[in-house]
């Protein structure tokens, strides 16, 4: 193997990890949208489950 072939070669690969980074950084920004997203609706779900209860607990000791 000439050495353009070893750099063709070693810049090759150095694309290719550079997409993997990338793609890896896409995810990671993904998952962290999905899990604020999640943690919003649970937050809000939270919330009218203790505004049911409150009235429900109001309600009974009428």
């Amino acid at each position: 193997m000439t050495i353009d072939e070893e750099t063709i070669r070693l810049l090759a690969k150095q694309e290719i990890i550079k997409r993997e980074i990338q793609l890896h950084e896409e995810r990671e920004i993904e998952l962290k949208k999905t899990l604020h997203l999640f943690f919003s609706v649970f937050k809000w779900f939270l919330v009218i489950l203790s505004i049911i209860g409150l009235i429900v607990y109001i309600c009974h000791n009428i």
